[in-house]
């Protein structure tokens, strides 16, 4: 097992002031490390009648997920293992998170079936 590192750089900007308060321009960087021998990547169909189950919640590690909803029409439900929502991925978005250990992680599709693309990088 090698452990490698995921540098991860956000960048947020608004130029127009947000609630005629203050205006919004900052980068974050962070590093990450993960497992080499324990990534993965794929597009996947996902449905709207089961959900699909992306992390195990056996997985007993933080495991960073990057995850892109790529349909223009309809979102995506983002799940844990227990089938508890806790998140939209809206047509066309991405999303950078990290999915706590033995929780897991579903996907499932609103009102038509989309792909998704994405990768799992677990943490040593």
């Amino acid at each position: 097992m090698a452990n490698k590192n995921l540098d991860i750089k956000s960048v947020l900007t608004a130029i127009d002031p947000i609630n005629g308060i203050l205006t919004l321009a900052d980068t974050e960087n962070q590093t990450v490390i993960y497992n080499d021998q324990a990534v993965s990547s794929a597009s996947r169909s996902v449905s709207t009648g089961t959900a699909a189950q992306l992390i195990a919640n056996t997985i007993a590690k933080v495991t960073y997920v990057w995850i892109k909803n790529t349909d223009i029409t309809n979102y995506v439900l983002l799940k844990n293992d227990a089938g508890n929502i806790w998140g939209r991925l809206l047509p066309g978005e991405f999303n950078i998170f990290s999915v706590a250990p033995s929780v897991g992680l579903e996907v499932q599709a609103n009102t038509a079936a989309v792909i998704v693309e994405y990768a799992l990088f677990q943490a040593p």
